[in-house]
């Protein structure tokens, strides 16, 4: 609860700065920084992937308070190895690799790039160390004052000093980057000193060893997995001019993927974010217990208040995409991209749930395994659609590769915790009363829109299907006691 609070309250300052940002700079200067994430996504695969999830799976198993902290340790000594040969390889190749990218603009941005890159693997670790205490107020907060010193800085700087030059806005969004995650390590490293004050850390050098065993290959699939999707982004606008779009254009579509749509796909894991980091160590603890019903059973509960959630937001975004992309955005493109990347969407945040339960049931291989051949399909597909079908060829590459390797992990999951595959699709039911609740209030929109206008019609529509939906959740769910009122182990 307090995960999923501090989510919507950072989800939403996020979505309200996207749109800030959107109509500021626009759909190229969005573009600009796209080009610069995959860089900064690719060195937080390295840093920040393989060695919090060890830490979190080895911290629940520890015995002692002296052992959790001699993991956490462990964990931050790694971290800080590989920070600084990132940092120092960031820094002198800056300049190659901004032409790599395709447009030397995000030279200013990876300069910056480099200095957040060097601290955002300890605030991961200690996140992760917390996670695993069960204690989940301080990263909380930490999350929130994060976003919302990021919004600051960034709306302040691009008011004042951006003076309308792409270049300059591409590098205030990534210095927000760094700013928000320089008030985060400050933050997480007080509160974890306070949080083990008198407690002394073990030797090492065999938890050491341990951590990164377990985090090398999940830190390889990541890092694959990042080039990968990364490669993506890069690409679009290369294959873009071939199919007739100037540089400046292509840059204008990525942009609106990456920087408008990508956020509303993202709403979603307001709740999965917080499910994940407190469903990875309690599987572990209760797997080792051999207390295996107990995850059966927290499994059915996460998969059905996911789905409760998930179909009601993909919905409404396919829905009120007209309300989206001309009232919020002001970009047409929006209306006629996302319904097709929502369906991706969906299915990325089922395997996002999947992945988790697969690190945490020891399926770490299969789970690498899957998201790597993902992103191969998907690069694959791109390059061979988009010189053809344009910006839908990326579109529907990223939608097929999501839903196709869905079914495998949902089976491999299952499998790992003793799930049956019955029980496991029955959570998928809420995405029957969520179709037919926002199919109405589809219908109720075309009926109004030419009376009230697009903002009052798609406000009455959609919390007229919110109330539908509701209903049907209560009648079907709630009042059968499955879910919050049944005990839960």
């Amino acid at each position: 609860a307090y995960m999923t609070g501090a989510n919507i309250i950072t989800r939403m300052t996020g979505f309200l700065y996207r749109i800030f940002i959107s109509r500021f700079i626009g759909a190229e200067g969005l573009g600009l920084f796209a080009l610069v994430m995959p860089v900064y996504s690719v060195c937080c695969a390295v840093v920040a992937s393989g060695i919090p999830v060890a830490a979190m799976k080895k911290i629940p198993e520890a015995e002692t308070a002296s052992l959790k902290k001699s993991v956490t340790r462990s964990a931050l000594f790694l971290v800080l190895d590989v920070s600084l040969v990132l940092f120092c390889l960031l820094l002198f190749f800056a300049r190659p690799l901004s032409r790599f990218l395709g447009d030397e603009r995000t030279y200013p941005s990876l300069i910056i790039l480099s200095f957040a890159v060097l601290i955002t693997g300890f605030e991961n670790v200690y996140k992760s160390s917390f996670y695993s205490d069960r204690c989940v107020k301080i990263p909380a907060v930490t999350e929130i004052s994060e976003q919302l010193l990021r919004t600051l800085s960034v709306v302040l700087l691009l008011v004042f000093f951006s003076k309308g030059d792409i270049t300059l806005s591409a590098a205030v969004l990534t210095f927000g980057i760094f700013i928000g995650e320089l008030l985060s390590l400050f933050m997480l490293t007080g509160a974890y000193k306070k949080h083990t004050a008198g407690i002394k850390a073990g030797h090492i050098g065999p938890v050491r060893s341990s951590i990164f065993n377990i985090a090398l290959p999940v830190t390889l699939s990541k890092t694959a997995e990042s080039i990968l999707s990364s490669s993506s982004n890069i690409l679009i606008p290369f294959l873009l001019t071939k199919n007739g779009l100037t540089r400046d254009e292509a840059t204008g579509v990525l942009g609106v993927i990456s920087g408008m749509i990508m956020p509303l796909l993202y709403m979603p894991c307001v709740f999965t974010n917080a499910v994940t980091v407190n469903l990875v160590p309690f599987i572990s603890e209760n797997l080792k217990k051999n207390n295996r019903g107990a995850v059966i059973r927290k499994c059915e509960k996460v998969l059905l208040i996911t789905s409760l959630c998930v179909f009601p937001c993909t919905f409404a975004m396919v829905v009120f995409r007209n309300f989206f992309a001309c009232v919020l955005f002001s970009d047409s493109r929006v209306a006629l991209f996302l319904p097709i990347m929502a369906s991706g969407g969906l299915a990325a945040t089922f395997r996002h749930i999947l992945n988790s339960v697969m690190n945490a049931s020891g399926r770490e291989k299969k789970a690498s395994l899957y998201a790597f051949s993902s992103n191969i399909a998907e690069l694959l597909l791109t390059v061979s659609l988009t010189p053809f079908l344009g910006v839908f060829g990326y579109i529907a590459a990223y939608a097929l590769s999501n839903i196709v390797f869905l079914i495998p992990s949902f089976i491999t999951a299952a499998d790992g915790v003793g799930l049956s595959l019955p029980s496991a699709f029955r959570s998928s039911s809420p995405a029957v009363p969520a179709l037919l609740s926002f199919a109405a209030g589809r219908f109720l929109y075309l009926s109004i829109i030419p009376s009230l206008g697009i903002t009052l019609s798609s406000a009455i529509s959609f919390f007229s299907a919110l109330i539908l939906y509701s209903f049907a959740v209560y009648f079907l769910y709630l009042k059968k006691k499955i879910i919050f009122f049944s005990k839960i182990t």
